[in-house]
């Protein structure tokens, strides 16, 4: 849309905000379905690696269809937020950086349960080995 203004996108608010992207569970459903948790966390890697690889024409082509926006409006999305592989993912749960880009989520969580919260970076390096 040549005439309109972009007043924000993901990467605007990522350092303070919790991203609208984020896939999130309650614990307990968390406990009861961890296989299930495990496999669609693969799958959810596996697209991420497909997306990231420069094959932006073709999932672009795809998003465009199942959301009836326009190809041009989804591709030109590309710089819109930080699209990480599978294997980024899990690095940065090992090294600490998924914890710091969490912190603004578990602050909330936080406040809201008065704990801490769970070993989501455990989670994801179990989920990254295939």
């Amino acid at each position: 849309m040549p005439d309109a203004t972009k007043l924000t996108d993901n990467m605007t608010f990522s350092d303070t905000t919790v991203s609208l992207a984020s896939w999130i569970c309650m614990p307990k459903y968390g406990e009861e379905n961890h296989d299930l948790l495990v496999r669609f966390t693969r799958a959810l890697f596996k697209g991420m690696d497909y997306s990231a690889n420069e094959h932006y024409d073709e999932v672009s082509e795809w998003v465009s269809k199942q959301t009836a926006t326009d190809y041009d409006s989804v591709y030109n999305q590309r710089g819109d937020a930080q699209w990480l592989t599978g294997k980024e993912v899990a690095q940065g749960a090992a090294d600490g950086t998924v914890a710091k880009l969490r912190a603004p989520a578990r602050q909330l969580r936080e406040g809201w349960r008065g704990g801490e919260g769970s070993g989501a970076g455990r989670f994801l390096s179990t989920c990254s080995s295939t």
